[in-house]
């Protein structure tokens, strides 16, 4: 039995611009990031993707959309491959957290992995409930090929959990690679366990004209 999955961030947000922390605040894309998703569409258009499973925030779903409408699919959603809920730290750049929430950023960069952050998630939520998602689907879809369109921490969380990363370094070896907006990543699934097929490929964006 193999699985691919073809893993989506989405397209470009005006907060992705701004350097704004977005967590689950339900911002759609902006119109970079709707070109983006056009370039995907074509990109996928060579692959035989039987699903595609998207998170509810609108950032992710339209890019989703844009993709299922080009391949002829619909759109599964799953709530929990939604981005990692960033609290009160939602809509603010990390400079004005640290001006307004200087003793919780300590602790938080402490222990990123365990610590919420207020009235949000700690990122060991966002590993849990997204790795359980994406075993789901695999098991769901034996021999064939799965496209999901999420979000930075969750392409992140699916990697990481491919590669075998314990808790205890997931923070440390998250920093190591990127997922930019409407990258993408492949990943095979089989009895012998998981191969990374390709990491953080945006290629099909080249056409885009440079920031």
């Amino acid at each position: 039995m193999t699985t691919r999955l073809i893993l989506v961030r989405h397209g470009e947000t005006d907060w992705n611009l701004e350097g704004r922390y977005q967590g689950q605040a339900d911002l759609p894309l902006n119109e970079r990031g709707r070109e983006q998703a056009k370039l995907l569409a074509e990109r996928l258009r060579g692959e035989r993707i039987e699903a595609i499973y998207a998170s509810d925030l609108s950032r992710a779903f339209e890019t989703a959309k844009i993709i299922a409408e080009a391949l002829g699919h619909e759109v599964k959603i799953l709530e929990s491959l939604r981005e990692v809920d960033t609290g009160v730290w939602t809509g603010l750049t990390l400079e004005e957290v640290e001006s307004r929430y200087p003793r919780h950023l300590r602790e938080w960069r402490a222990d990123p992995l365990g610590v919420k952050r207020l009235e949000g998630e700690s990122y060991l939520e966002l590993f849990e409930r997204t790795i359980a998602a994406t075993r789901e689907i695999v098991e769901a879809h034996p021999d064939q090929t799965v496209l999901i369109v999420g979000h930075g921490g969750n392409m992140k969380c699916i990697i990481l959990d491919a590669l075998g990363v314990g808790a205890d370094r997931a923070i440390e070896i998250a920093s190591r690679f990127a997922s930019d907006n409407a990258s993408l990543h492949i990943l095979q699934y089989d009895e012998d366990g998981v191969l990374i097929q390709t990491l953080n490929d945006a290629c099909h964006l080249d056409r885009l004209p440079k920031k």
